[in-house]
């Protein structure tokens, strides 16, 4: 189930984030655009079999020769990964976010669709649920395909100049999403080496609680990345920045509650013998805060015609990641694991800063008080709508 998906989105080289970069820069382009984004998604597709055809037997030489040769077929699901990257990307570039979250909701809704199928007629094997997860959105493939065939008409029309002008950019950010990846997992795969196997359970419940988060910043990227590319970098870091701080803010406020309650929400939804993981899931919730507005910010460096940037972004939080892990965890144990994430993660939430400053010219001191201005206005309409509900003007 891993591999197909996991080299789909390692071998993009950044052509669904220039996709909606260069067609919110050359609109009139799109057509020819999204045609050789969708050609150089098959090959990608098609360079992910290779791959893994070759790669698993390495990989999983551990496991029961069925199992490989299982693996090895459905290797051939990651063009489907490949292509469903890049469709629902020409809604979003036509801010049609209406349709947009239907292209992204709409796999997830048929998988549990299929998985509950599988479970009600007693069908739940390694098999039959590694089918569901990778084939379910099959469907919605054909959905998207069919909106961008009637709506964008892509083409294959200059092919040439318009696979140089994706690659250009999207070699730049791919840096930045392959590094991400291996980031996102990195944490996992040296601490599963330095933790006792219970250690790494607790661990794991409490970094996918924490992430609960990212829904907020991915959300909010999703719908400001085409409108940031319009705005242009001058302009649009000056107004980004303060919503980037505005989001930290209002992060904070809902995680609060989480932080100070944890150990009555993990008894609550895990049971008494998830208390040990309350201090790490404390110290990854303020990471998932940090991080979610480190990840907008990158998301920023790319709509700004600087996704390099970006890339040398996740390097320095995966450089610092690698022996923060390494000395805090055989110290601290599980504890040390959150506090390396989180500390990788201010060590990247601050180099952004700097460069927003450098690159963009961003004053921090005006943006600061841009989100405090914001939040006294909020405060004061809160209080006065309060006074007229008392006295009955309302």
């Amino acid at each position: 189930m891993m591999w197909p998906q996991f080299l789909a989105y390692t071998l993009t080289f950044g052509v669904p984030v220039s996709l909606l970069y260069c067609i919110r820069r050359e609109p009139e382009r799109r057509a020819e655009l999204l045609g050789a984004a969708l050609l150089i998604g098959c090959m990608s597709g098609l360079l992910s079999i290779i791959v893994g055809i070759f790669g698993i037997p390495i990989w999983l030489r551990d496991y029961p020769p069925a199992i490989i040769g299982f693996a090895k077929l459905m290797i051939f699901a990651a063009p489907l990964s490949s292509i469903s990257i890049l469709l629902p990307i020409a809604a979003q570039a036509d801010q049609k976010f209406s349709l947009f979250n239907k292209f992204r909701i709409m796999p997830g809704l048929l998988t549990v669709s299929f998985l509950a199928a599988l479970y009600y007629f007693h069908h739940i094997t390694v098999y039959t649920v590694a089918v569901a997860y990778l084939f379910a959105s099959f469907p919605s493939i054909i959905w998207s395909a069919i909106w961008v065939a009637n709506n964008i008409h892509p083409n294959l029309r200059n092919l040439l100049p318009s696979a140089r002008t994706l690659i250009s950019y999207g070699v730049r950010a791919w840096g930045g999403d392959l590094v991400g990846t291996i980031s996102d997992q990195i944490d996992r795969v040296l601490v599963v080496a330095m933790l006792l196997p219970e250690d790494m359970g607790f661990y794991v419940v409490a970094l996918s609680s924490a992430r609960i988060f990212a829904i907020i910043p991915s959300a909010l990227s999703n719908v400001l990345f085409p409108k940031l590319v319009s705005l242009g970098p001058t302009r649009g870091a000056a107004l980004f920045l303060p919503v980037c701080f505005l989001v930290l803010f209002f992060m904070s406020l809902v995680a609060s509650p989480m932080i100070f309650g944890a150990s009555f929400l993990l008894k609550l939804v895990y049971g008494t013998s998830f208390l040990p993981a309350t201090r790490v899931f404390q110290v990854l919730v303020v990471e998932a805060i940090f991080g979610g507005a480190t990840w907008m910010l990158a998301q920023g460096f790319s709509a700004f015609g600087r996704p390099g940037r970006s890339s040398l972004q996740q390097i320095v939080g995966l450089a610092c990641a690698v022996p923060l892990l390494l000395i805090l965890v055989p110290r601290f144990g599980l504890s040390g694991a959150g506090w390396a994430i989180l500390g990788s993660t201010l060590i990247r939430f601050s180099f952004a800063i700097v460069n927003y400053v450098i690159l963009f010219g961003v004053n921090i001191r005006v943006a600061a008080q841009a989100v405090k201005d914001l939040v006294s206005a909020r405060r004061n309409v809160v209080r006065d709508g309060a006074k007229d509900c008392s006295t009955g003007t309302i």
